[in-house]
C-alpha cells in the first residue's frame, strides 16, 4: 500500500502520513489486489468521534 507513492507498512505508517495531510485534500492510494496495482484519488475527510 503507498499514499502518494510513499510506501505505507502499517497502521501506524498510514497514521504518520495520514497525520502530515489535511482535510479537503486529494491523496492517491495505491492499492494491490491480487497481482494488479490499482491507484486510487480520495479526498481526506474529518475523522468521525468514536463511538
Amino acid at each position: 500500500m503507498a499514499l502518494d507513492g510513499q510506501p505505507v507498512e502499517g497502521f501506524r505508517d498510514l497514521t504518520r502520513t495520514l497525520s502530515e495531510r489535511r482535510v479537503g485534500q486529494r491523496v492517491t492510494v495505491t492499492v494491490l489486489r491480487g497481482n494488479q496495482q490499482l491507484d486510487f484519488d480520495v479526498v481526506l475527510g474529518e475523522l468521525s468521534p468514536a463511538r
